[in-house]
């Protein structure tokens, strides 16, 4: 990738135009951290682009953004520009084309803003990157607000390369993201989402989601999230963020910092969105479920199933693919249910085994179990046998080739030949000789006809 890149630009300086690898490229290759793409900016404009390479693609011409395609590979090559002035906070309206410096100067963060010539080997910086990369500072370029009005998604990606490469944020741009961080809202939330979803996919994401919450801009982006560090929680089952002084309980933990732990003892064992974003969103209805027990410590019954319609609203606002809403909602729906495997009939469990997104949900369960700290250790036990009970379970059905669910003896045209019109007494019927065939306790087809004929 690297050499076709420079074979781009060695093409472009042969035609008497200026060309460099522009933004993320060159910060990552002075991190020392392999370009996933390169980016090549230039003071040729589309046009002359065009007319230098045999296969483009005016994918932004509009922008001054040509695609080269080169050794079967696409690089996007833009002209060196300015934005218009008059922006709406979400998108610039207009470019213009201009310099290398002026390129520099438009772009968000000090970082993201120097050129690498790869012909000459040299680093082109007119913003300060390469010693804000050398102090670990993550600074906007010029003045702050003027970056934050040209695109108020650029708070997000502040946070983001922030808690990505572990660097502090400047202070100023810090206090100048707290003044704007109602604005957020003016940009879209697909845009939003996609930048939730980096800081997700991110080795420890709690950095982000904590930081977020700082600068004020996770309560404008997911109040039902920010809602968790005002919800305490009891040291019987949570003692995960409280704080102790000389023994003494000073003050509780809260859901949020529980919610902490679980997001990143999940991000440890996948990738995966829908549990990311479940493993966030897993108890957001506790606080609205919140309830002291006669022994004073605090309950929160059916937290589960009023989060996830919660979560079920969240996703859909924050445009979630129908399928990853299906699964993260299925996932918060559920969680609680794998804290009471031992106590479920074989049935079912065994539903509960071969529902479509198991995997992913023990995977939010067993990070839950993990950041749940309760101050009863014996706690702790039941929840390692719960774990145990059913790595035995599931290893015994696959001995069995029992892992999937049977074919059900009866089914609906069997009911109706018996006389039965369809109705409420059809799931009943169907439901209870099923659970019967699943615990065991029906082994035929004539068994299971029997059985249906005595509710008839």
């Amino acid at each position: 990738m690297n050499e076709a890149a420079k074979d781009i630009v060695r093409k472009l300086k042969s035609h008497g135009h200026e060309a460099v690898f522009a933004g993320g490229c060159v910060r990552d290759m002075l991190l020392n951290i392999p370009a996933n793409d390169i980016d090549i900016a230039t003071s040729a404009t589309p046009d002359q682009v065009e007319s230098i390479f045999n296969k483009t693609i005016p994918v932004g011409k509009q922008f001054g953004i040509i695609v080269v395609i080169q050794n079967n590979m696409e690089f996007e090559v833009a002209t060196f520009r300015k934005d218009s002035k008059e922006s709406d906070g979400r998108r610039p309206n207009s470019v213009e084309f201009s310099s290398m410096k002026e390129d520099a100067n438009r772009r968000d963060l000090t970082i993201n803003g120097m050129f690498w010539d790869p012909i000459e080997e040299k680093l082109l910086d007119f913003v300060g990157g390469e010693k804000d990369l050398k102090d670990k500072k993550i600074r906007f370029i010029g003045n702050v607000q003027d970056r934050i009005d040209e695109d108020r998604l650029r708070m997000l990606r502040a946070v983001r390369f922030t808690t990505r490469f572990n660097f502090d944020i400047d202070e100023e741009t810090k206090e100048v993201i707290k003044e704007n961080a109602h604005n957020i809202l003016d940009i879209s939330a697909e845009r939003i989402k996609a930048e939730l979803d980096k800081m997700l996919k991110g080795n420890k994401p709690s950095k982000s989601f904590e930081l977020l919450r700082e600068v004020g801009l996770l309560e404008f982006i997911l109040p039902e999230v920010h809602a968790l560090w005002n919800q305490d929680q009891s040291l019987k089952w949570h003692s995960e963020g409280a704080i102790f002084e000389n023994g003494k309980l000073v003050k509780l933990g809260t859901v949020g910092h529980h919610t902490m732990l679980v997001l990143d003892n999940t991000r440890k064992h996948t990738d995966n969105l829908s549990t990311l974003w479940a493993a966030l969103l897993h108890d957001i209805g506790k606080p609205s479920t919140a309830g002291v027990s006669k022994e004073g410590n605090i309950n929160n019954h059916g937290h589960d199933k009023v989060g996830a319609e919660m979560a079920d609203r969240v996703m859909i606002n924050m445009k979630a693919s129908t399928s990853e809403k299906k699964a993260a909602v299925a996932i918060v729906n559920d969680h609680m249910r794998a804290h009471s495997v031992q106590d479920m009939k074989k049935s079912k469990l065994r539903r509960f085994i071969a529902q479509d997104h198991f995997n992913e949900l023990m995977i939010m369960s067993n990070a839950d179990d993990e950041s749940s700290i309760p101050e009863n250790k014996n706690e702790d036990d039941r929840k390692n046998n719960n774990s145990e009970f059913l790595k035995g379970f599931i290893s015994r059905l696959k001995e069995d080739n029992e892992i999937e669910l049977p074919k059900p003896f009866i089914n609906g045209n069997d009911l109706i030949k018996m006389g039965l019109k369809s109705g409420p007494k059809f799931r009943e019927i169907l439901d209870f000789v099923s659970n019967a065939q699943l615990d065991g306790d029906v082994n035929s087809r004539e068994e299971a006809l029997v059985i249906a004929n005595s509710f008839i």
